[in-house]
């Protein structure tokens, strides 16, 4: 098929090729940076909504312990009635808030039902008006079972966070795994692409070739008549003067044959500076998508280096949450004197929470930034390559076509003109012999045009790599 097909048609052909493989490329990185787009933020929203409960349900026990203190120290019946109720109603929100942490049965459920009992011992121990007892239940039982619960908090913290790990593991594989098949994809069709340009190339070269060969047999035999011509001038020259209109004629058009002779050397020095300005152009060209290049290299690496410094952040927002969650436990022993100090470290939880999920934030954007950066390194490779190869094939094929079909169509005329004055002579040679000089000038300039026909196809032939 592509034999039949002309040399702009095959260009055409390969540069829609390249198009559509950089279309399915682009569309393939995509849907990769997408998909992981899309996992990134479902873990981010999962592990936001497990930390809220696991905060909310700390929140909860600090306010039952809070409480639990003012009753162990309050004198006031009314005042001792008002915090009961309020306590019943904060232990309740206490268990809705576990189990919605950690299940009806789970460990978190467990050391709130211990802490939960021993706040009941404690109670009884105050309805009994045993102040005393109640205050060393409280300081002993109640504290120890509010520390149990606190350690088992910072364990399903753990665990949580393994798992957000194993998940945040899983969804890079599946990036990776999906990376790795759209570069296979991509490797495979630039393999192909480049045995069809391969193909093309020789295919045009082998039409030129034909071409460049069937101008050889042209000038050839043109030489060939132009002997035939010269030997019968030799014959005939005694009949030279009644052929000086014909020479005349005959100079004439020889004087045509120069002139295109010259265009077509004009026009083949403008084709050659055409060339060579083409050839700074595209160097330029290349020039500039190497620095643009090294200016994506130097972003990438650049955010990498942010990426490294937001996982710092992150790290430090952990450890300030952590160190503001044990200063909220050191702030409920302290008692009333630790309430300020309690309320100071809600806000620095708060904090640390906002700056983290911030980071986390800020590194998924980076992230995509440092894939966005990659592709554009690879479009502007691949880009370049084929600039530089479809320019220089496109412009010589063009260049050499257009002249050869202008020379051709010239000749071609001039041709014809020689040989309605050939038939004019040839009317009068019956009995002139004196037209052999302009038939031995004729003979030359056919001569000339053949040998500079030959010059022609031999720059071809060299430009074919013949």
């Amino acid at each position: 098929m592509f034999r039949t097909l002309s040399i702009a048609r095959q260009l055409a052909f390969l540069v829609a090729a390249f198009v559509v493989m950089i279309v399915i490329s682009v569309a393939l990185l995509s849907y990769a940076i997408s998909n992981a787009t899309s996992g990134a933020t479902h873990l981010a929203a999962k592990a936001n909504t497990k930390m809220d409960v696991m905060f909310g349900a700390v929140d909860a026990l600090n306010d039952v312990q809070a409480g639990m203190l003012k009753l162990v120290r309050s004198r006031d019946p009314d005042a001792i009635e008002q915090l009961l109720a309020q306590g019943t109603k904060l232990s309740q929100s206490a268990k809705e808030r576990v189990t919605a942490a950690s299940g009806a049965g789970g460990p978190l459920a467990q050391a709130l039902g211990k802490l939960l009992q021993a706040n009941e011992h404690v109670t009884a121990q105050l309805l009994h008006g045993d102040n005393a007892i109640a205050q060393q239940l409280f300081m002993e039982e109640s504290t120890t079972a509010f520390d149990g619960y606190m350690a088992e908090t910072q364990k399903v913290q753990a665990s949580l966070k393994r798992e957000l790990e194993q998940e945040a593991a899983s969804g890079a594989a599946s990036s990776r795994r999906t990376q790795l098949f759209t570069y296979t994809l991509v490797a495979i069709s630039t393999a192909a692409l480049l045995m069809l340009a391969i193909f093309l190339v020789r295919n045009i070269r082998r039409r030129l070739r034909q071409a460049v060969d069937s101008l050889g047999a042209s000038a050839d035999q043109m030489a060939a008549s132009a002997g035939q011509v010269a030997s019968a001038s030799q014959s005939l020259a005694q009949g030279a003067s009644e052929q000086a209109a014909s020479l005349e004629n005959t100079s004439e058009s020889a004087g045509q044959v120069r002139s295109v002779t010259q265009t077509n050397a004009q026009h083949a020095r403008s084709a050659a500076e055409l060339m060579g300005e083409t050839s700074r152009v595209v160097e330029d060209a290349n020039r500039r998508l190497e620095a643009m290049l090294e200016s994506m290299q130097q972003i990438n690496t650049t955010s990498e280096k942010i990426s490294n410094i937001i996982r710092v952040i992150d790290n430090i927002a952990f450890q300030t949450n952590i160190l503001a969650l044990n200063a909220a436990v050191e702030a409920a022993r302290a008692g009333e004197s630790g309430l300020g100090f309690a309320v100071v470290a809600d806000e620095v939880r708060g904090l640390a929470h906002r700056s983290a999920q911030a980071a986390k934030d800020t590194a998924a954007l980076i992230e995509q930034a440092i894939a966005s950066s990659q592709e554009g390194n690879q479009r502007l490779t691949h880009v370049a390559d084929a600039i530089r190869s479809i320019q220089a094939t496109a412009s010589q094929a063009k260049q050499l076509v257009d002249e050869v079909s202008v020379g051709d169509q010239e000749q071609a005329t001039d041709v014809d003109e020689i040989a309605r004055l050939v038939a004019e002579m040839d009317k009068v040679t019956q009995g002139a012999a004196a037209n052999a000089e302009e038939t031995s000038a004729a003979a030359e300039q056919l001569s000339a045009e053949s040998e500079a026909m030959r010059k022609v196809v031999s720059e071809l032939g060299e430009l074919l790599g013949a």
